[in-house]
């Protein structure tokens, strides 16, 4: 008696012999090996040359916001210098001082050859 052939879904039992591997998928394994190589060390390369010029950019803008900071500092600097010259106790001291101007009933002094 004979026994029945496997259906599909089922496994071949094993007769002993060693099985081969296909001759043609070897090359083939090879090939897709060594281009999985290839393809990683170019993608490598091209993610390490992007990293170091994203390394470079990022300190060119650290410096700039630190310029842009010390500049912000210097305008609100500037304003609050504005604001101080143009109050009405500092514009009577330059009209005394540098204009040599006086208020009506001051008593003008003569200190010598005051420029």
């Amino acid at each position: 008696m004979r026994s029945a052939p496997p259906k599909r879904n089922e496994k071949a039992q094993h007769t002993g012999k060693p099985v081969k591997p296909k001759r043609w998928w070897y090359p083939v394994r090879v090939l897709l090996i060594v281009l999985s190589i290839v393809l990683f060390g170019y993608a490598v390369q091209i993610l390490g040359a992007s990293y170091a010029e994203l390394l470079v950019l990022n300190e060119e803008v650290a410096q700039v916001e630190a310029e842009l900071a010390a500049e912000e500092e210097r305008h609100e600097d500037l304003e609050r210098e504005i604001d101080r010259l143009q109050t009405d106790d500092y514009l009577e001291v330059i009209a005394r001082d540098k204009l040599r101007m006086i208020r009506p009933g001051d008593i003008p002094y003569n200190w010598g050859n005051r420029r």
